[in-house]
């Protein structure tokens, strides 16, 4: 199930601020993304002293990594029915489109939350994804080449970088013999944090 509450906060909404029609329509679009969605996981497992480990660039992903032994590479889709799904209503509908586009973001994010929830290791850290910090977004397709990705999931990156299906995530997960923390993500390391909605609302798009 898709919850209804973080679609809202995808789209900015007060409790208050929703009418029964646009209650409603939530309601459809969520039903709608819910039957269109095809959620796959892929991920491999690395030394963090291996060959792979030197294409991880910048000081943020090292400290992120500190304490760990190894580090896991997941990719996650909802599958390339949601993009046909958004596409075909932004020709009819763009509202529909746009809600449609908010529960696809929270589908693909729950998703991803518990394929990792569900990996065999005790101690791992969150998941640090291409864009944070300054972990570059063109390691994206290397990530990718390394999972298989295109062959087991179906998921590919195009020349700007962007995954192909669009709800598809990429991340990077340290795991430690003992609790390991993690560099923290949030605002402070956010590329978008000028012009984030959430921020401009004096709120944050995480709990």
């Amino acid at each position: 199930m898709i919850p209804k509450n973080e679609v809202l906060r995808y789209l900015a909404y007060n409790d208050s601020e929703i009418n029964d029609t646009v209650d409603s329509l939530i309601d459809e679009c969520i039903v709608l993304t819910e039957k269109s969605i095809q959620p796959k996981h892929i991920y491999k497992v690395f030394e963090i002293n291996s060959e792979t480990y030197s294409f991880l660039l910048g000081n943020d992903i090292k400290e992120h990594l500190a304490g760990c032994e190894k580090y896991i590479l997941s990719a996650c889709t909802i599958g390339i029915g949601v993009d046909s799904l958004i596409r075909r209503y932004e020709n009819t509908n763009i509202t529909k489109a746009l809600i449609i586009d908010a529960c696809s973001s929270v589908a693909v994010e729950n998703f991803q939350n518990k394929a990792i929830m569900s990996l065999p290791f005790e101690h791992l850290t969150f998941a640090y994804s291409p864009g944070y910090g300054d972990l570059p977004l063109d390691i994206q397709s290397k990530i990718l080449k390394l999972l298989s990705a295109q062959k087991y999931i179906g998921l590919s990156a195009n020349e700007e970088h962007i995954m192909i299906p669009r709800k598809s995530i990429t991340s990077i997960i340290g795991i430690g013999e003992k609790p390991v923390a993690g560099k923290a993500a949030g605002c402070k390391n956010c590329l978008i944090q000028s012009k984030c909605i959430y921020r401009k609302k004096g709120r944050v798009c995480y709990d």
